[in-house]
């Protein structure tokens, strides 16, 4: 394997938007190494690509950048000299247009689409997301607001308020009000706690919330206690609740001048990764499995694995979905973004030669 996962030898420490990145700077800097931020979850392709050696076989170094959340994978992107790439979803991507404007930065392809809210909630809670009434305290027999934990900086929050518009489209009033330290949950409203992404598990399994939204985290609690806990998801008979993430890959537009080759060498291996978690037939594949249980340290079994990975679609793309679901995020979170408007152009902020260059006539652009 040529690349290095860099976390623990520290030689420098980034001090980024309240949080803690830390990263080696080695390695040959040159036009065939990239440096890629990632977030532990949602981005199995690149730990499979690596374990695999389909970096090795496209002839591109890799290392890659560990941070705990979205929101400072952004904030490393930005950084000068930090990385070369980055993953997240809409939210910090929209910051990022919203402080830089369309021309430093691109997204340059989505990996991955989170088939709409999952989450973790308390049994007792009786929360069930195919029936949103169940998120209000009138419902089932509580007198107490039902209290939801999410990390609102990154893309969980707005998918979040998404499932929110779905459900008010189809005949519900739900309001939503994000909670101070000491504010008091309104049983006729959906209370939302910020948790950051660490403090996630701990908040439902202490019992200071009744559900979280928040990847990893949900497998952490549900895994050591499912007499306690449960999966929250819709399923396939409430496709009108659904709404959609998409995790892509972010450079800035120096990098893709200036790394344009490697930069595709790089997308073609995590695209490798992406098809190897399918069989033939459409199944999980088990090996996929196992290699992203060990990349995560272990921390739950093969079929909570299989199970993430059947509720999203992998495989580099831009679609209609994706823009759509950026111009939902920015509807759901516009005050945050003053400088964008009501809408974001994809011809302005989507670079799409790399996925041209990847697969041909097969990728549709522009849309």
């Amino acid at each position: 394997m040529n690349k290095k996962i860099i976390a623990v030898a520290v030689v420098l420490i980034l001090v980024i938007a309240a949080g803690l990145v830390y990263f080696v700077a080695q390695g040959n800097e040159d036009k065939d190494t990239i440096k890629i931020a990632v977030v532990e979850h949602n981005f199995e392709p690149i730990y499979i690509a690596d374990e695999l050696g389909f970096f090795d076989e496209e002839g591109v170094n890799v290392e890659l950048v560990i941070v705990s959340s979205g929101s400072l994978s952004a904030a490393t992107l930005t950084t000068p000299d930090a990385v070369d790439l980055a993953g997240f979803g809409p939210d910090p991507f929209l910051g990022i247009l919203n402080k830089y404007g369309y021309n430093d930065y691109k997204w340059i392809g989505t990996y991955m689409l989170d088939d709409g809210v999952q989450g973790a909630a308390s049994i007792a809670s009786g929360i069930d997301l195919n029936h949103p009434e169940t998120l209000l305290g009138i419902s089932p027999a509580t007198n107490v607001g039902k209290v939801i934990g999410i990390n609102t900086t990154i893309s969980y929050y707005s998918l979040f308020l998404e499932y929110l518009n779905a459900a008010n489209a189809h005949g519900y009033n739900l309001q939503y009000q994000i909670l101070g330290e000491k504010d008091t949950p309104d049983p006729n409203m959906v209370n939302i706690r910020n948790y950051d992404n660490k403090a996630l598990s701990l908040s439902l399994s202490e019992g200071y919330v009744d559900m979280i939204i928040g990847g990893a985290a949900n497998a952490k609690v549900v895994e050591k206690n499912p007499d306690k806990f449960k999966y929250v998801e819709i399923d396939d008979d409430h496709p009108e609740y659904k709404s959609y993430m998409p995790v892509g890959l972010m450079s800035s537009v120096n990098t893709i001048n200036e790394k344009s080759e490697a930069i595709e060498k790089v997308m073609r291996a995590i695209q490798k990764g992406c098809e190897y978690i399918y069989n033939e037939d459409g199944t999980v594949n088990e090996d996929a499995c196992k290699i992203a249980i060990d990349s995560l340290g272990n921390q739950w079994d093969i079929n909570v694995q299989t199970k993430y990975f059947t509720s999203a679609d992998w495989g580099f793309e831009f679609s209609q979905i994706d823009v759509d679901s950026m111009n939902a995020a920015l509807k759901n979170l516009g005050d945050r973004f003053d400088k964008l408007g009501d809408t974001v152009d994809p011809n302005q902020y989507f670079e799409p030669r790399f996925l041209k260059a990847i697969f041909g006539d097969q990728f549709v652009w522009p849309l």
